[in-house]
């Protein structure tokens, strides 16, 4: 199955992400970036799922419905709907106001997306160490 969202983005997403994670614990922005782009890419997506949705499966659908569906900052709000307008058509249904049998899928397809990266890492430590 194609999707309209590139590999390219969700490495980038992770990567922020954990930078992000890194800076907010008090290490210099240039440090966490360097230490993100040289010595923690191999392991990128275990621990991106270990901070951001506690290392628990169940947590990644359910953290990704909150996102795109969460009211929230008004202003996370309207960039939100700006990038899903943007990249799917004007006339894109919001997430927050699919039916569950069409956002299901799609949750899913991440969860399974991002914990097949895992495994992929798991199965590479594997063979390395």
């Amino acid at each position: 199955m194609s999707s309209s969202f590139p590999f390219a983005d969700l490495v980038e997403d992770v990567d922020g992400y954990l930078v992000a994670a890194a800076v907010l614990a008090g290490t210099p922005i240039n440090v966490a970036v360097r230490d993100q782009l040289t010595s923690g890419h191999l392991s990128r997506f275990r621990r991106f799922v270990d901070l951001r949705h506690g290392g628990r499966a169940d947590h990644v659908v359910s953290t990704a419905r909150n996102l795109l569906g969460s009211a929230g900052d008004t202003e996370l709000a309207a960039l939100r709907t700006a990038a899903i307008k943007r990249t799917g058509g004007w006339d894109t249904l919001l997430p927050g106001h699919m039916p569950d049998s069409k956002l299901d899928p799609f949750l899913q397809g991440y969860a399974d997306t991002l914990l097949g990266l895992v495994g992929q890492e798991n199965a590479r430590r594997l063979r390395l160490g």
